[in-house]
């Protein structure tokens, strides 16, 4: 009688059981299929955000798309542990459903490489940009200092030749003064001469020594314009010079 009760009552739950474990199957396969898929849209993203990031120019640009593709990389890391769980907890997975698993990891590893590639590349671009930059502003800095060097020496000389030409100007000043006391000593001396000629010539003893005193102040007279003459000579010399 037990035994026959038992068997009725297994007879019983034995749909229950099997009807629970198929819901049970095909709630997991639901699953399943909903993280392949969501697996294959972050894949299908992130491939989209590498070959953007690989165009990138700038600094902001490269830092967003990083930033982004962290996050993309990081979620399908999620995705695919998720379904490392199921696996896990399913008796008997299909090969498959690992083979599946599988290849979405390689295709994770694959993104991750590429993803370290291009970030080496643009920290590569980026130093060579930078030091064409650096190597830029340093022949700025030398161009502006050597054009300010350039105006110094100019200014300068600017200085120098006006400096040299004001004295040029006072020794041609003090020549033409020194030239016009000349002539004015000059005509005393031929009014003095004319003078002493007329009052002389009624004394000859007295002439001759005019005569003497005539000759020896023409003989000054030679002199004195030999050095003035030297003087502007010199004046000229040192004004061309």
């Amino acid at each position: 009688f037990f035994c026959s009760a038992w068997l009725f009552v297994r007879w019983l739950c034995c749909p229950l059981q099997v009807t629970w474990m198929e819901r049970y199957s095909r709630h997991r396969r639901m699953s399943w299929e909903d993280l392949r898929q969501k697996a294959r849209d972050l894949e299908n993203q992130i491939d989209i955000e590498l070959v953007a990031f690989s165009r990138v120019k700038n600094a902001t640009d490269a830092s967003q798309a990083t930033s982004s593709l962290d996050d993309l990389l990081s979620s399908l890391g999620d995705v695919n542990e998720q379904m490392q769980g199921i696996l896990d907890s399913l008796p008997n997975p299909t090969t498959t459903q690992r083979h599946t698993l599988y290849r979405h990891r390689e295709i994770l590893e694959d993104y991750r490489r590429e993803f370290r590639r291009t970030q080496e590349k643009f920290g590569g671009f980026r130093s060579q940009s930078d030091l064409i930059d650096s190597v830029r502003q340093d022949i700025q800095q030398h161009g502006t200092s050597q054009a300010s060097r350039n105006e110094a020496l100019y200014l300068q000389e600017h200085s120098q030749l006006q400096s040299s030409k004001q004295r040029a100007d006072e020794t041609t000043r003090v020549a033409m003064d020194a030239h016009a006391a000349l002539l004015d000593q000059r005509d005393v001396i031929n009014r003095v001469s004319n003078r002493l000629s007329s009052t002389l010539s009624r004394f000859p003893a007295v002439n001759n020594l005019a005569q003497k005193i005539g000759i020896r102040k023409k003989r000054d007279t030679l002199i004195l314009s030999a050095v003035v003459a030297s003087c502007l000579i010199f004046s000229i010399w040192y004004t061309i010079h």
